[in-house]
Order: C-alpha cells, then structure tokens, then sequence
C-alpha cells in the first residue's frame, strides 16, 4: 500500500540471521542510538515482532483504520481520508494508529506517522506499487533519511 511503501524501500522486513556453525536463528538485539525518538521498550517490542508486521500495519491504517483502532472508529476515521483533509492530519492519523497498533512509545509513533506523511507528499504518484523500483527511489531519497534519524530502529 502506498504508506507502507516508505517502510519497505527502507529494507524493513524481518530476515533471520544466520551464522556458520551456529545452530538455528540467531537475532541480534541493536541499541536503538540514543537522540531518536525511540527508546529501548520500543526496541524490544519491535524485536519481539511488530518489525515483521509493520508494513502491513501501516497499510491497514490507510484503508481499515477502524478495524486496527476498533470502536468507535468508523470509515470515516481512515488515514487516507485524513491525509487528503490537510496538513498534518495524515500523519496524526497514522501516528496514532500504529501507536495503538503496534503498542509502541508515542514519540516512537510519531516517526512512523512522519514517513507516511513523506511518502503522501513526496512520493504518492511513484508509490502506487509499493514495492517499485521508482517508489522505493523517491522514498530513500525524501523520506528514509528522516525516518531512520527519527527512529533509531535497525533494519
């Protein structure tokens, strides 16, 4: 979906990381940097699963933000709509739906919210295929270096 797009040009899908002569998946736990928005309960929510399940999150709360918020949410309460009434409202919008999402800190939230504004203002017309070539150059072009610098999470 197009907001999530930013999410995945960024490289932030889940990958087991394997060694040589090391039995099973080894997952290694990185420091979040200590001026992002992120704190170390967000590292550990985001390890322990929300990273996978994010660009899908994200995508959810453009068209089925009622179904992630739940009542008294209703259609009219979805990020696509929000984005498209005027500055700010979109990014709000996703901000507060993958805080309640994905359960990370508000401040942490918010990076998310700002990658998926990026990517409205920025990218929309290239990132209908969220997985295009041309989408993941306008995202890491306008939007990723805020993202990352925002968020502190690894990829």
């Amino acid at each position: 979906a197009l907001f999530s797009a930013g999410f995945a040009a960024a490289g932030l899908t889940a990958q087991p990381v394997h060694a040589e002569g090391v039995q099973g998946t080894m997952d290694f736990h990185l420091a979040v940097a200590e001026s992002s928005s992120c704190n170390a309960d967000d590292l550990k929510i985001w390890n322990g699963g929300v990273k996978s399940k994010m660009p899908q999150l994200m995508a959810d709360c453009v068209t089925k933000t009622e179904e992630v918020l739940g009542p008294p949410a209703i259609w009219s309460d979805r990020c696509i709509q929000r984005f498209a009434r005027g500055p700010g409202e979109g990014q709000n919008c996703m901000s507060n739906c993958v805080l309640a999402g994905a359960k990370l800190s508000k401040s942490c939230s918010k990076c998310f919210g700002a990658l998926a504004q990026c990517t409205f203002e920025n990218c929309a017309s290239k990132c209908l295929r969220a997985d295009s070539p041309e989408c993941g150059a306008c995202t890491g072009q306008y939007c990723i270096p805020a993202y990352e610098a925002c968020s502190g999470l690894p990829k």
